[in-house]
């Protein structure tokens, strides 16, 4: 069994390079559906750890909740760890509030484990180096 997995998009991307040891499934710019369509099928989703960072790039067109869920019941871990969007680009035209209640109820109801980015670059989406080392720092246990 892996150790740690990290999917996602972007965000998931630039955590995977401040936590090397584990394997990832990333590409920027994903949205949940795309990343389902893309990866779900040849990407066993099994390991200690499993950190999930989508819904930045989900837009109008992308059932969220429908996409995330079944993310989360393909996930097999001793630890589920969803980073929670800050924000995205309103070009998507979804409220990025409605984006993270959908995420804390799906991480609620498997008692995952949020981790909120609270230090962001302008954009007001991306981590900044700080706010990648706090995450990095809390999934490693």
């Amino acid at each position: 069994m892996l150790e740690c997995l990290i999917v996602g998009d972007s965000i998931a991307a630039g955590l995977a390079e401040l936590r090397p040891e584990c394997k990832t499934y990333s590409k920027e710019g994903l949205s949940s559906q795309k990343w389902n369509k893309e990866f779900m099928k040849k990407t066993p989703l099994i390991a200690k750890r499993v950190i999930i960072s989508l819904g930045s790039y989900d837009h109008f067109y992308v059932f969220t909740e429908t996409e995330l869920r079944v993310l989360r019941k393909l996930t097999e871990a001793d630890k589920v760890y969803w980073v929670l969007p800050a924000g995205n680009d309103p070009k998507y035209q979804v409220e990025i509030s409605k984006t993270q209640k959908i995420i804390r109820r799906i991480a609620e109801e498997n008692e995952d484990i949020v981790l909120p980015i609270t230090r962001t670059e302008e954009d007001g989406i991306t981590p900044n180096d700080n706010g990648y080392k706090m995450l990095a720092d809390r999934i490693k246990k």
